[in-house]
């Protein structure tokens, strides 16, 4: 089933290589990159993609109030638009502050 998915994802099945993948918003904002990835073991299934925020605006919009490291948000799998040479979402910065989480 996980490859299955990777597969109409368009995502690599190489996890090195996923990891190297860049995260945008719909609004081509840089977000970060993919730092693991959050599989549900019982469904087999990816539940989503952990990203180390390192984008500009992106950084502003997850930053702690005492943070020595890069914010990292989880992203559904269900907000991925698009995995090519990079992940674009499906939702514009703007939106996604409200709707995705920092871990």
């Amino acid at each position: 089933m996980i490859f299955q998915q990777c597969i109409e994802l368009g995502l690599p099945l190489n996890f090195s290589e996923l990891r190297k993948m860049s995260v945008f918003s719909k609004d081509m904002k840089r977000i970060g990159k993919i730092a693991d990835v959050d599989f549900d073991l019982e469904d087999r299934l990816i539940k989503g993609v952990v990203v180390k925020v390192d984008g500009g605006e992106a950084k502003r919009v997850w930053k702690g109030k005492l943070s020595l490291r890069s914010p990292r948000v989880i992203v559904p799998i269900e907000f991925v638009a698009t995995a090519k040479d990079a992940i674009q979402l499906q939702y514009p910065l703007g939106e996604l502050k409200d709707i995705i989480k920092k871990i």
